[in-house]
This record gives structure tokens, C-alpha cells and sequence, in this order.
């Protein structure tokens, strides 16, 4: 996919992205972590074992699913985790690094879920947290919700009939 002259790549997750993919979802924590009274050993050991906990269960919940790396000229800028089956795309997780948000990567990256879904005549299903500033995101891109049990929103994108 690109983005005005910048093309973003993906490639499949490699055991030495490990340090990489921890800082992105550490990258995801830092809100709730700044909140707390703890030490930096303990807010790193908690972030620790949370990535493992998440890892561990999309492997296990999602095993066809495709884990990527996303890229610009081979530098790793986020991840994106995606199932597919005969009825849907499920869009399982996407992080940017920080310092690549907001600059319409995602929104670039959905879209081109979007061109897939339409053309393989399926849904897009997703949940996002219900404080994440991606909802506005998904919002635009015509995603709606149908599920909310006060932490999460289920939303999805439906191709046209």
C-alpha cells in the first residue's frame, strides 16, 4: 500500500521482532501506566507479562490468522493481525508507533481492508477499546457499532448488497 510517495510494506512476524512488538504495545500502555504508583521495574515487568498474555492468546484464539510487521523501507513502524474466513475479516489488532499516528497510515491501511472486503464480498469485524481515539476512525470509514459492553465496541463494515 502506499501513502502519497511512501509505501508501506508488511512482512510476517520474526522471532527477533520480539523487542519491537513489545515497545509498540508498551506504546499502548503508557496512559494507564503514568497513573499508577509504581516503580519502573514493576510498570516494565506488568508490561511484560501483558504481552506475553496477549501474544499467547491471539496465537491461540487466532492460529490462521496472518501476525505482520508493517514497514517503510524495511524499518518496522507497527503491526497489524488479521483473520480471515469464508464470511469475514476480522481485524484482530493494528498498532502504529507513535510517532506514526495521525499521519493517515491507518486510515490507509483500513481502506485497504475495505477494497478487500468489498471485493471478496465480506464484513469487517472488529473491537476497539471504548476510550481508543481510533473509534473516530473507524467511524469515518463507515465501520458501526454493533455490540458495547462498556469497555469494547464491536464494529463492523458491511459491503454493499
Amino acid at each position: 500500500m502506499t501513502l502519497g510517495l511512501v509505501r508501506i510494506n508488511r512482512r510476517p512476524v520474526m522471532a527477533a521482532d520480539e523487542p519491537f512488538l513489545r515497545s509498540l504495545y508498551e506504546s499502548t500502555r503508557e496512559a494507564e501506566l503514568a497513573m499508577l504508583p509504581w516503580t519502573e521495574t514493576q510498570k516494565q515487568d506488568f508490561v511484560s507479562m501483558q504481552f506475553r498474555a496477549q501474544t499467547t492468546h491471539y496465537n491461540a484464539h487466532y492460529p490462521s490468522a496472518t501476525f505482520d510487521v508493517l514497514e517503510i523501507e524495511s524499518v518496522p513502524i507497527g503491526r497489524i493481525t488479521i483473520g480471515r474466513s469464508d464470511a469475514a475479516i476480522n481485524l484482530i489488532d493494528i498498532i502504529l508507533a507513535p510517532q506514526y499516528r495521525g499521519k493517515g497510515i491507518g486510515s490507509e491501511i483500513i481502506k485497504d481492508l475495505i477494497t478487500e472486503a468489498r471485493s471478496t464480498h465480506k464484513q469487517i469485524i472488529l473491537f476497539v477499546e471504548s476510550f481508543n481515539r481510533a473509534k473516530t476512525l473507524y467511524d469515518r470509514l463507515g465501520f458501526t457499532v454493533v455490540a458495547n459492553d462498556q469497555v469494547y465496541f464491536e464494529m463492523r463494515w458491511q459491503p454493499p448488497s
